[in-house]
């Protein structure tokens, strides 16, 4: 028997891992090749996906805060009455054309618009895709998402009363831009059924006095004098009891405004004929303005006005009083002892806040001392509103309108 040959003893040494590594990256056989090809392709896949959702999601936010602006304008648009649902469509797709991003390209099909029956409540979605980059490498030619908002008018009830200064400083351009922001307020937040009592206005035009108009003989239990009326003294100055001993109106000056004081009234087209009408001149003696814009919303007073104008009742959450307050420069007329024009001013605003009342304050061109004023009159730093021009003027009164109708996005 031939046997074999005995085999030389090997010596078996451990490998590094560095050397494992190299000789993978080195082998050349055909299956390690395909299989880092495959991870190679599976991790650049990945990163493709992470980056094209990334963008997906800038373009998504985009598109919640496009959409958040489009429900807000046709509902808006709903709540004054009349418009049909392509009124609303056409609305809203100019909105979102004008607020999504074109940082990330993308493409959405038509918003989807519902109107909630029997309320004011609107609901639009839109579903929209972004093409991807990378993660095409995969099969994902593009990313998708949908999204949508809802918007409400919530159906309180509003008494709003304008303080609106006419004084000589007020004549040509000024007045112009004034009259047309006082309209697109009336226009903004009165429903053209004029048959619906949920929202009135009233006026109260100033000057160097206050035109009580018909209201002169209740106001100061005086006959003759003419209708011009100045502060209260005595213990009523500052407080909205209604008329009587120890709380009249002392009757004013020769040269108060022609445009007479306007109770609660929810006819928009009365209102703005109103408004058209007034004409400039005078000092101006802003804390009466202020006083009787107070009057004029006033439960106290619900006696003193025609029935169809009684202010609200306080103390119920459905209902919002407000005042918006409007001066282009200091107040600078007072008849009484009791303190400057701003003074007594910032009393009633005090008396007015104190007692639930939104305070809305517009300076316009009115220079430091009227601005400080009306700035610590206002409610807050979101109601005063500081401006320069005609269509800051009527930016800000939409804005006040808008805020008052209390559109909301409930999602």
């Amino acid at each position: 028997m031939i046997a074999s040959a005995p085999r030389p003893s090997r010596e078996i040494r451990p490998v590094s891992a560095r050397q494992t590594l190299a000789r993978f990256v080195g082998d050349r056989s055909g299956n390690v090749a395909m299989m880092f090809a495959l991870a190679a392709v599976v991790l650049f896949g990945m990163v493709g996906v992470a980056l094209d959702f990334t963008r997906t999601i800038t373009v998504r936010d985009s598109a919640q805060r496009a959409l958040d602006a489009a429900t807000l304008a046709a509902a808006e648009l709903q709540s004054r009455g009349g418009a049909s649902t392509a009124d609303l469509e056409r609305i809203a797709i100019a909105m979102i054309e004008a607020n999504m991003t074109d940082a990330v390209p993308f493409a959405c099909a038509q918003p989807v618009l519902t109107r909630e029956s029997g309320s004011d409540r609107i609901t639009i979605s839109l579903a929209c895709d972004t093409p991807t980059t990378l993660s095409a490498a995969l099969g994902f030619g593009k990313l998708g998402f949908t999204t949508s908002s809802t918007a409400e008018y919530a159906r309180t009830k509003l008494d709003l009363a304008l303080m609106l200064d006419v004084t000589g400083s007020m004549s040509g351009q000024k007045l112009k831009d004034l009259k047309a922001a006082a309209k697109l307020l009336v226009d903004t937040v009165v429903d053209t059924d004029s048959q619906n009592e949920d929202v009135r206005v009233a006026l109260a035009p100033f000057s160097a006095s206050v035109n009580a108009g018909a209201y002169f003989t209740r106001a100061t239990n005086m006959t003759t004098g003419g209708n011009c009326v100045t502060e209260r003294i005595g213990a009523q100055a500052y407080t909205d009891a209604p008329p009587r001993a120890g709380a009249w109106a002392v009757a004013g000056p020769s040269n108060c405004p022609n445009a007479t004081i306007l109770p609660l009234d929810n006819d928009a087209a009365k209102l703005k004929s109103r408004i058209d009408a007034f004409s400039a001149g005078g000092q101006t003696a802003g804390h009466l303005g202020v006083a009787w814009a107070r009057y004029l919303i006033s439960p106290q007073w619900s006696a003193f006005w025609p029935s169809d104008s009684r202010p609200l009742p306080a103390g119920d959450p459905r209902h919002v009083k407000a005042v918006v307050l409007m001066t282009d420069g200091a107040f600078n007329t007072q008849y009484s002892a009791l303190g400057s024009s701003a003074q007594q001013a910032e009393r009633h605003c005090d008396a007015m806040k104190a007692s639930g009342v939104t305070v809305y304050a517009v300076a316009f061109n009115a220079g430091t001392a009227a601005e400080k004023l009306l700035e610590r009159c206002a409610t807050s730093s979101d109601t005063y509103f500081r401006t320069t021009t005609g269509t800051a003027l009527k930016d800000a009164y939409r804005s006040i309108g808008l805020q008052l109708r209390q559109l909301r996005i409930s999602r």
